[in-house]
């Protein structure tokens, strides 16, 4: 029973030290993307971020995709993001380090 307390404070606790920030709206949203583990939702943003707009959040979300931090995925009420793994980019990095290294061989 004190673990569930525990970690609905930390939940809390989370929640309002974002709220207490002074990041723009979309900092705020990408930390709760690299916060979540899986599939994030506007109405998951909403719900931890109460006080962002709804075209806040559809800014912010249309703009991270474009940006590639996330994917988009579904269409209408379906639609979930899944922030875009880091194994990616870090194979896309090494790739580009290797070619860089042929091409001073070469």
């Amino acid at each position: 029973m004190l673990r569930v307390i525990l970690a609905a404070y930390r939940d809390f606790e989370s929640r309002i030290e974002l709220l207490t920030t002074s990041l723009s709206a979309k900092d705020r949203i990408k930390i709760i993307i690299s916060a979540t583990i899986g599939k994030v939702t506007k109405s998951g943003i909403l719900e931890k971020q109460p006080d962002i707009a709804v075209s806040t959040v559809e800014k912010a979300l249309k703009e991270l995709v474009e940006e590639g931090f996330i994917e988009r995925h579904g269409v209408g009420r379906s639609t979930f993001y899944v922030k875009v793994s880091q194994k990616l980019a870090f194979t896309q990095n090494t790739f580009n380090i290797w070619y860089n290294k042929l091409n001073l061989i070469l």
